[in-house]
């Protein structure tokens, strides 16, 4: 969030306002103007429009960019790990039990 109040000042916009951040399991973050104000960023460097809808245009700024690109790594290898424990857990588990069916014979 911190990042896209610098950004909604680099491009002279207000955040929540004009300009929205929002994020989609196919793009990751990015930012949202209205179309009526897409003109604004048409003056703007370092602005990467990938959309344009009726609910506005989606874009990403390069600092934008690197964000989500480390937010993706870091989801990605958090999930990796949740995996690990979840298998590690499942493995103890399973002793458990079998250790448990023993001593109840």
């Amino acid at each position: 969030m911190q990042s896209a109040r610098k950004e909604a000042q680099r491009l002279n916009l207000e955040l929540d306002k004009v300009l929205k951040l929002e994020s989609s399991t196919q793009h990751g973050y990015y930012l949202r103007v209205t179309l009526k104000d897409e003109r604004l960023l048409r003056q703007k460097k370092g602005v990467q429009v990938f959309d344009s809808t009726k609910a506005g245009v989606k874009f990403r700024t390069p600092p934008l960019e690197t964000l989500n690109s480390e937010f993706e790594e870091l989801t990605k290898s958090y999930e990796m790990h949740q995996q690990y424990i979840v298998e590690e857990i499942l493995q103890v588990l399973e002793k458990l039990k079998s250790s448990t069916i023993v001593e109840l014979k």
